[in-house]
């Protein structure tokens, strides 16, 4: 692996990483929102929140709201990249 190949690659997973912890903070930050509401407002968020979570969308909705749908929330997302299968030549 070449000090440029390891330098791109570097910082592509800091790209990735980064857009991972945008779209976590953001969800996170959206999160707090709805616990905050409260009085009558409060039963509606949580009579929607179970439709959404319960209903014909729970197959698209609890993944998001549960954080497991975050691009680069893993390794797995760099696999796609050229440079992967060449720094796998020398592990």
């Amino acid at each position: 692996l070449t000090e440029s190949e390891f330098t791109l690659l570097s910082r592509e997973y800091t790209r990735v990483r980064k857009r991972a912890a945008k779209v976590a903070a953001s969800r996170a930050a959206l999160s707090m929102k709805l616990g905050t509401v409260t009085g009558l407002g409060a039963w509606a968020r949580d009579a929607v929140l179970a439709w959404f979570l319960n209903g014909p969308l729970r197959g698209g909705v609890a993944p998001r709201f549960a954080m497991r749908t975050i691009p680069g929330r893993s390794l797995e997302t760099l696999a796609a990249s050229p440079l992967v299968s060449r720094l796998k030549e020398f592990l």
